[in-house]
């Protein structure tokens, strides 16, 4: 009977050993949107989101090919805008410039 319990417990405990827990939101104080022309397509969107997303400091990232623009929530104590403007610089295809301030 002990062997019995014990396969039963090896058996759960490597089910679920690969079940990973959610990850905790990472902190983000500021909003910046950027202007990204070379987006094209979905595809390219996907990309700039993905290089952003990759940064420390950076909790999301979202782009947007339609209207040339990516959307980044940070942690300014961790990243800062000058580094959100470099961060394409790998990629000649897209570059990246703030938006005129509104009047």
């Amino acid at each position: 009977m002990k062997h019995i319990l014990l396969a039963v417990l090896v058996s759960a405990t490597l089910c679920f050993a690969d079940d990973k827990l959610p990850e905790a939101p990472k902190p983000s104080d500021k909003t910046v949107t950027l202007n990204v022309s070379g987006m094209d397509c979905s595809h390219c969107a996907k990309t700039v989101a993905s290089v952003y997303a990759q940064l420390e400091g950076v909790a999301d990232a979202s782009a947007d090919a339609d209207k040339g623009t990516v959307t980044i929530k940070y942690d300014s104590k961790t990243v800062n805008e000058a580094a959100l403007l470099e961060a394409l610089s790998e990629k000649p295809k897209y570059i990246v410039t703030k938006p005129a301030p509104t009047k």
